[in-house]
């Protein structure tokens, strides 16, 4: 039905790809992808996107925060298009 985008920013912090303080390193081999679309139909067990991490203390944590991230609907829930609006330009 829906994703909390700071939730999963939240996570890559998490994961080391952000900062909690301004010295902290980042770790660009960490991150989150293959997400699953708003709408699509999902089962228990499906994923619903891949985490990459450096080490498991990390990942459990992202887990953690995660597994509050996604809301699901019983009913069919549309969804947004990927493209809002296009706009054209003659040179």
């Amino acid at each position: 039905k829906s994703v909390n985008g700071r939730i999963l920013g939240q996570a890559v912090i998490e994961l080391g790809g952000g900062r909690k303080q301004a010295e902290d390193k980042l770790d660009f081999a960490v991150g989150l992808d293959q997400f699953i679309r708003i709408g699509k139909n999902v089962e228990q067990g499906d994923p619903l996107l891949r985490i990459h991490s450096s080490n498991d203390l990390d990942m459990e944590r992202a887990k953690n925060l995660l597994s509050e991230a996604f809301q699901f609907s019983e009913n069919p829930v549309e969804s947004n298009s990927l493209i809002m609006e296009s706009i054209t330009h003659e040179l």
